[in-house]
C-alpha cells in the first residue's frame, strides 16, 4: 500500500467536510478575537464615559487618546490570546502531563513503585486549590493586593516542588509525593503565562506595540478614576470606601514602581535611577493624598473632586508629561524610601533564613547532598529576588494570571 493511498479516506466529499468544519473553527476563533478586540476599546471608552466632572471637549480629546493607546497594545493582546487559545490550553495540558510523568520517574528512582498516581492525585489536588484561590480573590479588595498574594502562591509553589521533590529520597512518603504534584498546578500556569508573553513579544511585535510605562500607568489611573466616579451615589457606605482607597493604593504602587522608569534606565546608572524613583515617590505621595479624601468624604463631590484630580493626571500621562505630575507633588519623606527597600529586601532575608535553618532539621539534616541541594535553592532563589528587576514583562505576567481574581 502507498503512502498517499493510505489518506485516500480524506479525499473527496470528506475531505471537504473535514476542511469545511476546519475553516469554520478557524472563522469562530477570529470572530472571537475580533469581539474581544472590541470589547476591550469599548470597555475603555465607557470609562472615559464615566467620568464626572469634565468637560465635552476634554472627554472627546480624551477618548481619541484612549482610544489609540488602548487599540494599539491591549486590545490586540486580547485579540491574540483569544485567537491562540487551543494552542494555550493544548500547551497547558501537555506541560502538566510532562511535569507528571518527569516527577513520577524522578521519584521513581527512590523508590521502586510507582508514583504516577500519587503524583498525578497531587496534581488534581493543586488545581482544585490554585482555583479556589483565584476565586477567593474576589472578595479581596485591590488588583495589587489580589495580585500579591497571588504572586506567594506562585513563590511557595516554586519552592515546594524542589524542596518535596528532593526530601523524598529521605521520607518515601506517599504526602510527599501528593505535595510535589500540588506544586505542578501554579508552576504550569505561570509558565504558560511566560511562554504567552514571549510569543506576543516574538511573533506579534509588530503588530502589538508595547505599552510604554506612561500609557499602561494612564489606563490604571483610568480604571481607578472611572471607579471613583460610578461609586460617588454611594459616598456613605463603607464597603465602597474601603474599594475605593484600596483601588487608590494600587494606583500608588503602580505610579511608583512604573514611573521609577527602571526598565528605562537599567541597573547601571543608579545617579539617573535615584532620581527618577525620588520623582515617582512624589507621585506616588500625591495619590495617596486622595485617600483621606474619600474616607472623609462628606458628600458626592468629595469624589468627583478626585475623579477631576485623577483624570488630569491621566491627560498627562497620555502625553508624557512628567513635569505636569510634579507640579503639586511634595518632596519625598525619607519613611516612604526606607518602606520600599525594606518591601525589596525583606523577601531575601526571609529566603535565607530559609536556607540556613531548613537544612538543619531533621531528618534533612542526616542527608548530606540532600541538605545541600535545599540550601542551594534558597541561596540561588534570594539572589535571584535581589537582582531581578521589576520588568515590564514581569508585571505584565503577574496581571495575566490576575485577570482571573479580577471582579469585573
Amino acid at each position: 500500500m502507498s503512502f498517499s493511498s493510505r489518506f485516500d479516506f480524506f479525499t473527496g466529499s470528506e475531505a471537504n467536510i473535514l476542511r469545511g468544519a476546519m475553516l469554520n473553527i478557524v472563522e469562530s476563533l477570529h470572530r472571537d478575537a475580533r469581539t474581544r478586540f472590541r470589547n476591550a476599546v469599548e470597555e475603555a471608552l465607557a470609562e472615559v464615559n464615566d467620568l464626572a466632572g469634565i468637560g465635552d471637549a476634554q472627554r472627546q480629546l480624551l477618548r481619541r487618546k484612549v482610544r489609540r493607546s488602548v487599540g494599539r497594545s491591549r486590545a490586540k493582546r486580547r485579540y491574540y490570546t483569544a485567537l491562540w487559545m487551543p494552542f494555550i490550553q493544548l500547551t497547558l495540558f501537555s506541560l502538566m502531563g510532562g511535569l507528571v510523568v518527569a516527577t513520577s520517574a524522578f521519584l521513581g528512582m527512590w523508590n521502586y513503585a510507582s508514583r504516577a498516581s500519587e503524583v498525578l492525585g497531587g496534581l488534581l489536588v493543586g488545581m482544585i486549590l490554585f482555583v479556589a484561590t483565584v476565586l477567593g480573590l474576589r472578595a479581596v479588595n485591590g488588583r495589587g493586593r489580589r495580585n500579591r498574594i497571588l504572586k506567594r502562591v506562585l513563590f511557595l509553589s516554586f519552592v515546594a516542588y524542589p524542596v518535596f521533590s528532593g526530601t523524598y529520597s529521605v521520607v518515601s512518603e506517599s504526602w510527599v509525593a501528593y505535595t510535589a504534584g500540588a506544586a505542578i498546578a501554579p508552576i504550569s500556569f505561570f509558565t504558560l503565562a511566560l511562554l504567552f508573553e514571549l510569543a506576543v513579544r516574538k511573533f506579534a511585535r509588530r503588530r502589538v506595540l508595547p505599552d510604554t510605562v506612561y500609557n499602561r500607568t494612564a489606563m490604571t489611573m483610568l480604571e481607578v478614576a472611572a471607579l471613583i466616579s460610578r461609586s460617588r451615589e454611594e459616598w456613605q457606605s463603607s464597603a465602597v470606601s474601603r474599594r475605593v482607597v484600596a483601588a487608590l493604593e494600587d494606583l500608588a504602587m503602580v505610579c511608583q514602581e512604573a514611573l521609577a522608569l527602571r526598565s528605562r534606565i537599567g541597573r547601571w546608572h543608579a545617579d539617573v535611577f535615584s532620581q527618577t524613583a525620588v520623582e515617582a515617590l512624589r507621585i506616588a505621595h500625591v495619590v495617596r493624598e486622595h485617600k483621606k479624601l474619600i474616607a472623609c468624604a462628606s458628600g458626592p463631590g468629595d469624589f468627583d473632586a478626585v475623579v477631576i484630580s485623577l483624570t488630569n493626571g491621566v491627560t498627562a500621562l497620555l502625553v508624557n508629561d512628567r513635569n505636569k505630575l510634579l507640579e503639586n507633588a511634595p518632596e519625598a519623606v525619607l519613611k516612604d524610601r526606607v518602606k520600599q527597600l525594606v518591601r525589596h529586601v525583606m523577601p531575601v532575608i526571609l529566603l535565607i533564613v530559609a536556607a540556613i535553618v531548613l537544612p538543619l532539621v531533621p531528618p534533612i539534616s542526616d542527608q548530606g547532598k540532600v541538605a545541600d541541594s535545599i540550601r542551594l535553592t534558597f541561596i540561588v532563589a534570594a539572589v535571584l529576588a535581589l537582582v531581578a528587576p521589576r520588568s515590564e514583562s514581569a508585571t505584565r505576567i503577574l496581571d495575566v494570571l490576575g485577570k482571573a481574581t479580577s471582579p469585573k
